[in-house]
């Protein structure tokens, strides 16, 4: 074998490969080193893959033919060449910037039936004998960038940043190939997810002086004792003082933004008396509600310059 296409398969095979997966759908990705360097050459004989090629004209432009095609690609245009498909590209112009990459996807075994997305985007693709071109693909266009750009950083998580950027454009080709499976969310939050979203709306509108756990407990379908665990554990409080903080909390916002008089203060975070409102103040700030008033309007007064 030739030495020089010795080293340039050799060098062919060097790159970034990942697996992501998109609702059902399981994407390994293969990107070339060159990528990420120079233009990656064009191969000027006719060859096909085993696997996706996406190709995206970064500037320049050039002719890809395929069989009796052809189809002309300029700036920001993509085609997807399926596996098999005879193709060769025939650059147009000498400024040619090339951007390509690789994957091949599978159904992710298991999947619920209402989130199965895999026949969808396989109707797509299915019988292709030909590229499928995009003009003016712009979404990708910024993700090849980003991923490039990112590609090139040293930092921590470089792997996972890789991950995401490609994630990225996987999901606007799939815009591109599905753009009819747009539309309105309808996913649900989790049990354990609705339930804490419950306890954190709970005690921040909480101003009702007559609330108590048990209207906690009723809220989230659970027992009295079961509701105060809970609150162990997401803020290491039972009930009783995670109300009494919050309220405090409310507090000293209204004393340090509003002219309000401390006893109307202590009526919107659902005091009956100032006097237990006194008391819950200082136990939980260590000053009194007075005091606190006064170095909150000369903090916001020293910023404000």
């Amino acid at each position: 074998m030739d030495n020089e296409l010795k080293t340039r398969l050799q060098d062919g095979a060097s790159g970034f490969e990942c697996t992501i997966d998109a609702q059902d759908l399981r994407f390994t990705c293969m990107i070339p080193s060159g990528l990420f360097s120079s233009a990656p050459p064009i191969a000027k004989n006719p060859h096909n893959h085993p696997f996706f090629e996406l190709h995206l004209i970064q500037s320049g432009s050039v002719t890809l033919l395929s069989d009796e095609q052809a189809f002309l690609l300029e700036k920001n245009d993509l085609a997807l060449i399926p596996p098999g498909v005879y193709h060769t590209a025939i650059p147009v112009e000498e400024e040619l910037r090339d951007l390509a990459f690789f994957f091949t996807f599978e159904r992710i075994e298991g999947e619920p039936p209402q989130e199965a997305f895999y026949e969808t985007f396989t109707e797509k693709l299915r019988e292709k004998h030909a590229p499928i071109v995009f003009k003016q693909a712009f979404g990708i266009s910024l993700a090849m960038l980003a991923l490039i750009e990112e590609m090139g950083k040293s930092h921590p998580c470089k792997q996972t940043r890789l991950n995401l950027k490609i994630t990225e454009i996987m999901l606007q080709l799939i815009d591109l190939l599905c753009p009819e499976e747009r539309g309105s969310f309808s996913g649900r939050f989790s049990q354990t997810t609705h339930e804490k979203l419950l306890i954190d709306s709970f005690f921040a509108n909480n101003t009702d002086p007559s609330s108590d756990l048990k209207d906690l407990s009723e809220l989230i379908f659970l027992s009295e004792r079961q509701s105060n665990r809970v609150l162990q554990s997401l803020y290491g409080l039972p009930y009783k003082k995670k109300l009494i903080e919050t309220r405090v909390q409310y507090a000293k916002y209204l004393l340090a933004t509003t002219s309000l008089s401390i006893d109307e203060i202590s009526r919107k975070c659902g005091y009956r008396s100032p006097v237990g409102f006194h008391a819950a103040f200082r136990e939980v700030s260590g000053t009194t509600p007075a005091k606190y008033r006064s170095a909150a309007k000369k903090r916001l007064s020293v910023s404000e310059k």
